[in-house]
């Protein structure tokens, strides 16, 4: 600022509009007046100083310029760089898409080959062939997805057709449907071999019952028959009384006891039940009556020792020889 110029000393007598933004003409041509050939340096300066920041900053222009085509350049040279390398990421895409593997193997590597190379994957035709790659995998998934869901609802459907001749042993049934096609599965395999075992074990189930039931119906037999041998012997009478003395004979000698019809009757028919024999043979061999009392007795006392073996078998016997193993354990059961 020139000197002796004082703001408040000498602007402050200038009057005008305070708001105004520049100088009135009054105020003008006072300091003009006033300062005129100071200002003209001042002038001469500000003008020198404004040609020396336009200089200035022609220079900044110019580097910036010149950084500006070298990032250009440079950018340039590696998008050739990076085009130059899309046919060989082609082959690559193509060489996992041609492979048998599986489609969430294939997009792993897909994803695998995308990290190996961010900055030729960022480029526009390389992005463009990682995304159709990977949407070549996503639809193969898709298929073989929607192939298998279809695949496994035909499966349940035919399991479930075979799934009841399984359960109740039928094997020809069986035999039937899973030749339709002339060609056996492992699962109808499986299958068949199921159904014979259900087949089997119903059969021995069914024999177990049947060989229940006719031991049920032995034992009862036998019982009554122990207990009609042993009733017979308990209450046999004699023609002298039941347990009488002997009976004396004319010439003084004591007679043997003899079996009353209906006791000797008692025990030939007990004896021919005992051994399942026609109570017209008993009669024929004209057993004496201790004879008689004696075949009974041990006739009884065998089929006794016979029911003691049935109803209580020996702990060492193996009741399970004969189970038929189960085949297998799978999704038919």
């Amino acid at each position: 600022m020139p000197e002796g110029f004082s703001f408040q000393g000498d602007i402050a007598p200038m009057r005008g509009s305070f708001f105004q933004s520049g100088l009135s003409s009054r105020e003008g041509s006072y300091l003009a007046k006033k300062y005129g050939p100071d200002m003209d340096d001042m002038k001469d300066m500000l003008t020198i100083q404004s040609r020396l920041a336009a200089i200035r900053n022609s220079d900044l222009a110019y580097q910036s310029n010149l950084e500006d085509l070298q990032n250009r350049r440079d950018k340039a040279a590696r998008e050739r760089d990076l085009e130059s390398r899309i046919p060989d990421l082609i082959s690559q895409v193509q060489g996992i898409r041609g492979t048998e593997e599986d489609p969430s193997t294939q997009a792993k590597k897909i994803a695998e080959l995308q990290l190996q190379n961010p900055y030729l994957a960022n480029t526009t035709l390389g992005s463009k062939v990682i995304a159709a790659a990977s949407s070549s995998v996503n639809a193969r998934a898709q298929e073989i997805a929607k192939r298998e869901n279809k695949e496994k609802e035909e499966r349940t459907k035919y399991m479930n057709t075979l799934k009841p001749y399984i359960e109740t042993g039928g094997v020809d049934q069986v035999v039937g449907i899973i030749d339709a096609d002339d060609v056996r599965t492992a699962d109808e395999i499986e299958a068949l071999n199921l159904a014979q075992y259900n087949r089997d074990r119903a059969q021995q189930i069914g024999a177990q019952e049947r060989g229940v039931k006719q031991r049920d119906a032995f034992i009862k037999k036998q019982d009554s028959l122990v207990t009609s041998g042993y009733k017979a012997l308990d209450n046999i009478k004699y023609t002298n009384g039941e347990e009488g003395p002997p009976i004396s004979t004319a010439n003084g000698s004591a007679a043997a006891p003899t079996l009353t019809p209906e006791s000797r009757r008692d025990l030939e028919r007990v004896l021919a039940r005992l051994e399942q024999k026609s109570l017209k043979e008993i009669r024929e061999r004209k057993l004496a009556d201790d004879d008689l009392q004696d075949a009974l007795y041990e006739r009884t006392y065998e089929a006794e020792r016979s029911l003691q073996q049935i109803q209580f078998p020996s702990q060492n016997q193996n009741n399970n020889q004969d189970t038929p193993q189960r085949p297998t354990q799978s999704q038919w059961e």
